[in-house]
């Protein structure tokens, strides 16, 4: 099962695997991140 963090963290913007040394390490990029795919995700709503 997949988790918000996984999609964020462990997948590209495509939703793409990454190599475990690629994975988002720090707060700032993975609140980026998940911001611009919640964007993306509701983007009717905007």
């Amino acid at each position: 099962m997949n988790s918000a963090y996984d999609n964020v963290v462990k997948k590209d913007l495509v939703g793409l695997p990454v190599p475990m040394e690629q994975w988002l390490a720090d707060a700032e990029s993975k609140r980026s991140r998940a911001q611009l795919l919640y964007e993306r995700g509701n983007c009717d709503l905007f």
